[in-house]
């Protein structure tokens, strides 16, 4: 806009730079009008698994990422389906189980689930789970995809015990401590 007219925004790139931002460049254009570029998109949570309205959801609502954005009275975002991992799929749909970020750890980047209740059959689970997120190189939103991982009891040759309604903490050298 003009003197203390709101101005308006127009993209003559739809899908991107579509979602706010934080951090962005911001160029006055000689004409009055801002160019904005680059930045980075806010931080979600992601959410993965539950119930709804006391019951176990269906594929492919219970396979998909579900993702709140950390502002207060924000709307979620778009929920997302990850991709299988090539060699064993996608977790079961579960609750009762926990979720890590380890998305900082060097070399690893990703939330990790372990264990819960299957939904299916309420069978207790072991399993581990990462997901992964990654830039998209031709869309607006993030890449997801899963790959499940090997569980490791230090000083164990075991895997852990099946567990559901338990806890799970992030120590200072990157690793998921699970107890209870």
């Amino acid at each position: 806009g003009t003197g203390t007219s709101p101005g308006g925004w127009s993209n003559p790139h739809p899908g991107e730079l579509a979602e706010r931002r934080w951090y962005p460049t911001a160029t006055t254009l000689r004409d009055g009008r801002v160019l904005a570029l680059g930045g980075s998109q806010y931080l979600q949570h992601r959410v993965f698994g539950g119930r709804v309205e006391g019951a176990a959801p269906a594929s492919p609502r219970a396979d998909s990422v579900h993702r709140i954005v950390p502002i207060m009275g924000e709307p979620w975002d778009p929920s997302v389906l990850p991709s299988p991992d090539p060699n064993k799929g996608r977790p079961d749909p579960r609750e009762s189980h926990t979720g890590v970020d380890l998305t900082e750890v060097p070399g690893f980047g990703g939330q990790v689930f372990f264990g819960g209740r299957r939904g299916s059959d309420c069978r207790v689970l072991n399993d581990v789970w990462q997901l992964q997120r990654a830039d998209s190189l031709y869309g607006a939103d993030y890449v997801y995809k899963w790959k499940q991982l090997e569980p490791i009891l230090i000083g164990s040759p075991q895997p852990p015990l099946r567990r559901r309604e338990h806890t799970a903490v992030k120590d200072g050298f990157g690793q998921m401590i699970v107890y209870g």
